[in-house]
C-alpha cells in the first residue's frame, strides 16, 4: 500500500481540513475500512462560549463515512472533560455516550464515535484507527502475538480483542504509556491504531504498518497452496469437454419437454432422443389428477404427487 498524501493539495489547508483530507484517503482504501468503519482525530485549541481557549478533540462522528466525510462530521469534545475520566476504572456505554454529549463544544452536534475516548486518552495530537484486512489476516489465529512480533518486532504493541468502549480505551492508553518507543498498536481481530504530531504522520504510519503486513503475507504465500490444493485429480480439458452435455463431442443426450398443465399433464411440444430413464415423460402419466375437493390454491402448494389445477404454458422441465 502506498501513501496518497499530496503536499500540493494540503499546503493551504487548515488543520481540520487536513484531517478531512487524510480521512478521505483512508476511506477510499476499502482494504482499510468499509462504509462507516474506522475513525480519525486531531486535538486543537479553540474558544469556548465564553471566549476562553480550551483544548478540543475533533473526532469522527458516529455513523459518518470516512470516504465522504466533511468538516461538520467531526464533533468537538472538550479535552478537560475527557481527561477527567482517566481516574475512572470502568464506564458502561450508555453512561459514556451521555457524558460525551454533555462535553460537546457545540451542544446538540453529531454524536462522537463510540471510540472517542480511545483517541482522547492518548497524548498524540493526531490519531488514526482502521480495520485493515491485512492486520486482521495476521491476528485472526491462535498465534497472533507471535505472528505480530515476527512481522513488527518491538515496534508495535499487540493487545487481545476487547469490544469498543471505555475499558479498551483505558487499556490502549496504559499500554502506550508503558511503551513510549512503540510506533503503533494492533488490536487483535479488530484493527490498527497509529498516531503522530501531525495528521500526515499519523496517516503515513498507518500506510507503513499495512505495507509491512502485506509484504509478510505475500512472502508466506509464496510457493504455497492457500486452500490446500485439489482433493481429486483434475481432468484434462479434452476429457472435461466430453462430460459437458452442451458440447458437440459429448456422448450424453438430454431430454427437454414442454408441459401444459390442465388437470392432467401431457407433453405438448418437441423432444429429443434421451438416454435418461427418469425423464418427465416417463413419470407424467403416473401423476394422478388433483382432487376436486381441494381448491386450486391448495393444489398449487401441494407436493408433486398432487399438481396444481393450472399452470402457465411454457413451463420447461429438464433432466
Amino acid at each position: 500500500m502506498r501513501s496518497r498524501w499530496n503536499d500540493a493539495e494540503t499546503r493551504a489547508l487548515e488543520e481540520l481540513d487536513r484531517l478531512v483530507y487524510a480521512s478521505r484517503l483512508i476511506g477510499a482504501e476499502t482494504s482499510l475500512v468499509v462504509w462507516g468503519g474506522g475513525n480519525t482525530s486531531i486535538k486543537t485549541s479553540e474558544r469556548d462560549h465564553r471566549n476562553r481557549p480550551v483544548g478540543v478533540l475533533r473526532v469522527k462522528g458516529s455513523g459518518s463515512d470516512l470516504k465522504s466525510i466533511q468538516r461538520k462530521d467531526f464533533p468537538g469534545v472538550r479535552m478537560e472533560d475527557i481527561r477527567a475520566l482517566l481516574d475512572r476504572q470502568d464506564m458502561d456505554d450508555q453512561e459514556m455516550v451521555s457524558y460525551l454529549a454533555r462535553a460537546l463544544q457545540e451542544p446538540g452536534g453529531p454524536r462522537p464515535s463510540i471510540e472517542t475516548l480511545l483517541h482522547g486518552f492518548l497524548d498524540a495530537k493526531s490519531v488514526v484507527h482502521t480495520h485493515a484486512d491485512a492486520i486482521v489476516s495476521l491476528t485472526n489465529n491462535d498465534r497472533a502475538a507471535d505472528t505480530l512480533e515476527g512481522v513488527y518486532g518491538k515496534d508495535v504493541i499487540a493487545l487481545d480483542y476487547r469490544r469498543p468502549g471505555f475499558r479498551i480505551s483505558r487499556e490502549v492508553a496504559d499500554a502506550i504509556a508503558a511503551r513510549p518507543d512503540a510506533r503503533a498498536l494492533v488490536l487483535a481481530k479488530h484493527g490498527t491504531i497509529t498516531w503522530g504530531p501531525t495528521v500526515r504522520e499519523a496517516y503515513e504510519a498507518t500506510i507503513e504498518l499495512i505495507t509491512r503486513a502485506e509484504a509478510a503475507i505475500a512472502e508466506r504465500k509464496t510457493g504455497r497452496r492457500v486452500f490446500g490444493g485439489p482433493r481429486v485429480p483434475i481432468l484434462p480439458p479434452t476429457r472435461r469437454s466430453t462430460m459437458d452435455p452442451r458440447s458437440p463431442s459429448s456422448s450424453r443426450r438430454w431430454t427437454r419437454r414442454m408441459f401444459h398443465w390442465s388437470g392432467r399433464p401431457r407433453p405438448t411440444t418437441r423432444s429429443t432422443p434421451s438416454a435418461c430413464p427418469a425423464s418427465w415423460a416417463s413419470i407424467a402419466p403416473t401423476i394422478p389428477p388433483p382432487s376436486r375437493a381441494r381448491s386450486s390454491e391448495a393444489s398449487a402448494t401441494s407436493s408433486v404427487t398432487t399438481p396444481p389445477t393450472s399452470m402457465p404454458t411454457g413451463i420447461r422441465a429438464s433432466s
